[in-house]
């Protein structure tokens, strides 16, 4: 998707409640992608280093990588962080499950996305229903 598609797709999604939702949680997903594409390649020796650097305290840089969302007033630090890095690829399964877990207390986000995504895999287990390989590969990737 080009930049003119995405900022097409961004304008239709703003124009709903749902849509802006939806927005909110993609663009979260892509900064802890951001953050995380940065801790795997070892640019920063601690994590200590990248939550002073990110704006996180180590406590909530953990929480927002696990799924919890940003408070606003976290969100612009992080968001600036991330402003002029490149955007790793992110998974719409994420993104869904994140928009479930919105409202949830930070601390029992992680356990209640894993718990979705294998409730999910038994459901198609036990409905015999064979996932693609792609979509396994993102729906196991939730499970820590």
């Amino acid at each position: 998707m080009d930049a003119d598609e995405r900022d097409a797709a961004e304008t239709e999604l703003n124009r709903t409640w749902a849509g802006q939702q939806f927005l909110e949680e993609i663009r979260q997903a892509e900064m802890r992608a951001i953050v995380q594409q940065y801790i795997d390649e070892g640019k920063a020796p601690h994590r200590n280093r990248v939550a002073r650097e990110v704006g996180l305290s180590v406590h909530r840089l953990r929480l927002f990588l696990e799924g919890a969302a940003l408070h606003p007033h976290e969100w612009d630090r992080v968001a600036r962080w991330c402003a002029d890095k490149p955007i790793p690829p992110v998974s719409s399964y994420s993104v869904a499950v994140g928009l479930l877990c919105e409202w949830m207390p930070p601390r029992l986000v992680a356990e209640a996305r894993r718990e979705m995504a294998l409730h999910l895999r038994r459901i198609y287990e036990s409905s015999k229903i064979k996932i693609p390989r792609y979509a396994r590969m993102q729906i196991d990737n939730l499970i820590p």
